[in-house]
């Protein structure tokens, strides 16, 4: 590992993602998304900031726990956390699991690339 990607490990880029989206900041947001996802939103002319929004905007995360890592390849991590958020039907807790991958540009998975969260991922809750 480099000394770039130890300052920006995949745990950091998912902190800074929920971090976010419980501050509601989704322009933030976007830094910590997966490279792929944001380019290929941008080429199909959407704001990926207004994307982050329709998925995450309805739930309002109240907190959140980083739980177990598990590595799946050099440049695909799943992190596991716990998130609990307010709908106006309620308080609920689940569990996600996250993609975080590693990449120098789109479709350029590398392990001495950018730790990005992809948010698909983190919308299944278990």
């Amino acid at each position: 590992m480099n000394k770039e990607n130890q300052e920006n490990p995949p745990e950091k880029a998912l902190m800074g993602f929920l971090e976010c989206w419980k501050k509601r900041n989704f322009k933030k947001m976007v830094q910590f998304v997966q490279i792929t996802w944001k380019s290929d939103h941008i080429e199909r002319r959407n704001d990926p900031k207004e994307v982050l929004k329709n998925l995450y905007g309805n739930k309002k995360l109240i907190y959140f726990e980083i739980k177990n890592r598990k590595k799946i390849q050099e440049v695909f991590v799943d992190i596991e956390a716990i998130i609990k958020y307010k709908l106006p039907g309620g308080i609920f807790t689940r569990k996600i699991i996250a993609r975080i991958i590693c990449e120098n540009g789109p479709y350029e998975a590398n392990k001495y690339g950018i730790w990005g969260v992809n948010p698909i991922g983190t919308l299944r809750e278990y």
